[in-house]
């Protein structure tokens, strides 16, 4: 797991999702990010074909860092099977990540790969329609 998991992590909530839970869904506007620490989590893009598996994340992975900045989902979270998640709330995301540049700098670093795995699963779909 990374460094930047357990910080936030450290802080976060402790929450139990279930088989089919929503974590969150596209277009919602954020309450938080969270720490994946037990279990399976779908991430779904809705486009006009309807829904589409995007990713499938598990323990140590981070959700929704992107709409805590934003303000609200590109993507739904799905729980694939019973989960323990902590849950950070948006304004203490924002706090932390205002006060520590070093988490800040994760925080980019991150958001930057997340963006360039997107544009290859994209890609990838493209390609094979």
């Amino acid at each position: 797991m990374s460094n930047l998991f357990a910080r936030l992590d450290e802080h976060a909530i402790a929450a139990k999702l279930h088989s089919g839970g929503m974590l969150f869904r596209h277009g919602d506007p954020v309450s938080g990010a969270y720490t994946i620490r037990s279990g399976k989590v779908a991430l779904i893009w809705i486009s006009n074909e309807g829904l589409s598996p995007m990713d499938t994340l598990g323990p140590g992975a981070i959700l929704g860092l992107p709409a805590v900045l934003n303000g609200e989902y590109s993507l739904s979270a799905r729980a694939l099977v019973d989960c323990e998640v902590g849950f950070l709330p948006a304004s203490r995301v924002l706090d932390m990540l205002a006060t520590d540049h070093g988490m800040l700098q994760e925080v980019t670093k991150l958001l930057a790969s997340e963006v360039a795995r997107m544009r290859d699963l994209a890609r990838n779909r493209t390609t094979q329609i």
